[in-house]
């Protein structure tokens, strides 16, 4: 009798998962069938698989802290990060098997799929610099977008000091690559803990944002740099208001970015080489930015 795909499928699925391969006859309905093999399939991974496990725990399913995974490293483990890592493509093979070769050692590193598009890289080890990660993962990803063709981003959450505290730090990976390419997409890593102002300005209320912006310009629209004005805001303000550093990273003579700096102030109304006017001119160009962003295209 030949069997039913459904049957053949989910018995495929099995052996994929577990390792076993099952010869059946089939004699009940097909359904029923493949609803005992997904049970079989299921009790395997809650009581053998380190992922499902940790995919449990960062989506907050699992409750049962003392009823670990069998294996040793989840019962030996407890602090760590969580590394989120998202993509466009669909390439998700492809770059678990990159990941896996970059890091073999599966006592400390684990890669659980999460939803389309996204990895959760749960990490155990001491708490190391945010200086550090960002640069790991910045080497990653080089590594992906040059062998695989593909560009990711990736989001790191704060130190977790116990296992079942990851999915915080799992929440503050997506959320610092939602407010990271909300505000500068080019950057690709983002650590939740350096989001600084960004974090602040998302998560402002609208009522908030309003009064702010009555406060400086009353009843007037806010004013509106272009682009060129906008980068060279942007970059005065990341060196620190130095006039000599931006204009070599801008590789703009000191006179003609004197001249810009005059232009921002009369256009914007805020005085850019003073503090308080270059804050609230950096917090008007995120909040336009996240208004942008959020537009429907």
């Amino acid at each position: 009798m030949k069997m039913d795909p459904k049957v053949t499928k989910a018995l495929k699925q099995l052996s994929v998962t577990t390792g076993l391969s099952l010869s059946i006859t089939q004699t009940d309905a097909p359904d029923e069938l493949v609803s005992r093999i997904q049970q079989l399939e299921r009790a395997y991974k809650e009581n053998y698989s380190e992922e499902y496990y940790l995919c449990g725990l960062l989506k907050k399913e699992t409750n049962d802290w003392s009823r670990k995974s069998k294996s040793p490293f989840l019962r030996m483990n407890t602090g760590g990060y969580v590394i989120v890592i998202q993509w466009d493509s669909k390439q998700e093979d492809s770059i678990f098997d990159l990941l896996r070769a970059v890091y073999p050692e599966r006592k400390k590193h684990f890669f659980v799929a999460m939803e389309s598009g996204t990895i959760a890289m749960v990490r155990f080890q001491d708490q190391t610099s945010k200086e550090e990660l960002l640069a790991e993962c910045e080497g990653i990803r080089d590594m992906i977008r040059s062998e695989l063709l593909c560009e990711c981003f990736f989001g790191i959450g704060k130190y977790f000091e116990d296992r079942k505290n990851c999915a915080t730090s799992y929440e503050q990976g997506l959320y610092a690559i939602k407010v990271g390419k909300l505000f500068s997409q080019k950057e690709q890593v983002y650590s939740y803990e350096k989001l600084g102002l960004y974090r602040l300005v998302e998560d402002l209320s609208e009522l908030a944002r309003k009064e702010f912006v009555e406060e400086l310009f009353g009843n007037r629209p806010i004013p509106e740099l272009d682009e060129e004005l906008k980068q060279i805001a942007v970059c005065f303000i990341e060196h620190d208001l130095n006039v000599s550093e931006t204009a070599r990273s801008l590789y703009m003579h000191r006179n003609t970015l004197l001249h810009k700096l005059d232009k921002i102030e009369q256009e914007s109304g805020q005085d850019i080489r003073a503090f308080k006017g270059s804050v609230n001119l950096m917090i008007l160009l995120m909040m336009k930015q996240k208004e942008d962003g959020n537009r429907p295209c």
